[in-house]
């Protein structure tokens, strides 16, 4: 009905029960299944470890109630 979707949302799926090599590999999987079916693929962590994982990252802070972003160019 409406043609192809090519966004995935994961919401804190590298955040619990997977240790740095666990989270390493999962990394390395939605990376490829993201390029290999051209999906714009969007991980939302609270793991320092991810930071430079990925190729583009948005900070969000959430301050006196509000979210900002903290780094806009991505």
């Amino acid at each position: 009905r409406f043609g192809k979707i090519n966004l995935c949302i994961l919401d804190e799926c590298l955040d619990t029960g997977l240790g740095n090599v666990g989270v390493t590999q999962a990394t390395k999987m939605i990376k490829s299944i993201a390029n290999e079916n051209d999906l714009s693929m969007f991980v939302i962590s609270h793991r320092d470890e991810v930071l430079n994982m990925f190729d583009k990252r948005l900070e969000i802070e959430l301050r006196n109630g509000f979210s900002n972003i903290l780094n806009p160019e991505g």
